[in-house]
């Protein structure tokens, strides 16, 4: 039940095959007017301050001020309960009321709650000062990457480079392969062996391999084929740095990376793929994303409990890879990827405080599967 591509979880692989991964990474960008941006600023009108805790943001919390421009991902406001439309450093009108109108112009500062009786009290053609903030937001990239990782000595001299982590393969011909606890088993013996314990000193060097299992944080090293020839650096006793960093094709710095199946939606058009499976009728799972920062799922299915054998059973119902393309991009989606479908289709959501089945009946049967993907509200 290994997944197809790497796993990636603060810049470090969790996972690897030693081939090149199809993923797509979550990485900090400079935000902008466009994607909104929660950073707090103090604007002013005179001698009064003014707390604006964000720009162009979704929602507008209790007691709060946002500001607004006409790059706001959507027509309509959120719900305000009093509004300034600032010009050129100048209040131009006060909606006592709020307004959920886009300004085409300048700033416009919607409020909730206390904050919006303070709003209420300014007048037209008074001075408001407002600089508009900087932050990062997330952002979502598809790519490609291989493991960049290295075995290190005290001195800074590699020892080794690291080809997979936490895979497992009979067709290795030459590698070096890293086993952690999170591979759930132990790992099969390789040419040569060496173990490494959670304080990084090297604690057991079997120069013809044998068969470890991690344990107390310790990091075993398969050596394959002729990547054997290495063991001979590493000494028991000598301490080393492990770096399980990994190399995007793009150059991008990612924090999290996982793998993706094929392209649906690019730059705003679909391009589903039209060959093999592609359009039989089957569940199906993609992730979808756009400019302004949002994320989008969707799975699709029969919709209703059907037995299908258990055991890594095949599923009916669901739709072709291009309709799920069309209504990611029916969303709002402007990119988007498929992800593992089938049996693996599974969308949940925390309802009312707890967690409900979204595509098909509570209490239908869930494969086991390796890798999910979840969203959590900023």
């Amino acid at each position: 039940r290994m997944p197809y591509s790497a796993l990636g979880v603060s810049s470090q692989l969790s996972y690897s095959p030693q081939v090149k991964s199809r993923v797509i990474g979550l990485r900090q960008v400079a935000a902008s007017s466009k994607t909104g941006i929660r950073t707090k600023v103090t604007a002013s009108s005179g001698s009064k301050k003014f707390s604006v805790i964000g720009l162009n943001l979704p929602a507008i919390p209790s007691s709060s001020i946002v500001a607004y421009t006409s790059s706001f991902s959507a027509a309509t406001l959120p719900s305000s309960a009093a509004s300034i439309l600032v010009v050129k450093g100048k209040i131009t009108r006060v909606y006592t009321n709020g307004t959920s109108a886009r300004p085409t112009t300048g700033y416009l500062f919607s409020a909730t709650g206390s904050a919006a009786t303070a709003l209420r009290k300014l007048v037209v053609k008074s001075s408001f000062t407002y600089k508009a903030p900087s932050g990062k937001i997330p952002s979502i990239s598809r790519d490609y990457l291989t493991s960049s990782g290295t075995i290190a000595n005290a001195a800074g001299k590699t020892l080794a480079s690291i080809s997979a982590v936490n895979f497992w393969s009979s067709n290795y011909s030459s590698a070096v392969v890293l086993f952690d606890s999170q591979y759930d088993s132990t790992p099969p013996a390789g040419a040569a062996t060496v173990s490494i314990s959670s304080a990084g000193v090297i604690e057991t060097v079997l120069p013809n391999g044998g068969s470890i299992r991690s344990s107390n944080g310790s990091t075993i090293l398969q050596f394959f084929g002729s990547a054997k020839a290495k063991v001979a650096e590493f000494v028991a006793g000598a301490k080393v740095k492990i770096n399980r960093s990994f190399k995007p094709t793009s150059g991008n710095s990612y924090d999290t990376v996982f793998g993706v199946g094929g392209t649906l939606v690019s730059n705003g058009s679909v391009v589903a793929s039209c060959t093999g499976n592609s359009n039989t009728v089957r569940p199906r799972t993609g992730i979808g994303w756009d400019d302004y920062g949002n994320v989008y799922l969707a799975t699709t299915t029969m919709g209703r409990d059907w037995f299908d054998g258990g055991q890594g059973g095949y599923r009916l119902g669901g739709s072709t890879v291009h309709q799920i393309a069309d209504w990611l991009k029916a969303l709002g989606a402007t990119n988007g990827v498929s992800l593992d479908g089938g049996g693996s289709t599974t969308m949940l959501a925390q309802l009312a405080g707890s967690y409900r089945r979204m595509d098909l009946p509570d209490g239908v049967w869930v494969r086991s599967i390796p890798v999910g993907v979840a969203l959590i509200a900023r």
